[in-house]
């Protein structure tokens, strides 16, 4: 199942923006956002 960028920022309770940017790698996160892991982010039925 496909979730939207928009599902995605408001579980885990960042911007659409920052979330955007941290999956595609881009420079702007800070390191809260980017150096931690995403892995737990998303329930896993996600």
């Amino acid at each position: 199942m496909m979730h939207r960028l928009a599902e995605v920022a408001g579980k885990i309770e960042m911007s659409e923006a920052t979330v955007s940017r941290v999956l595609n790698g881009k420079p702007g996160g800070s390191e809260a956002t980017t150096g931690g892991s995403w892995s737990g982010a998303c329930p896993p039925s996600w």
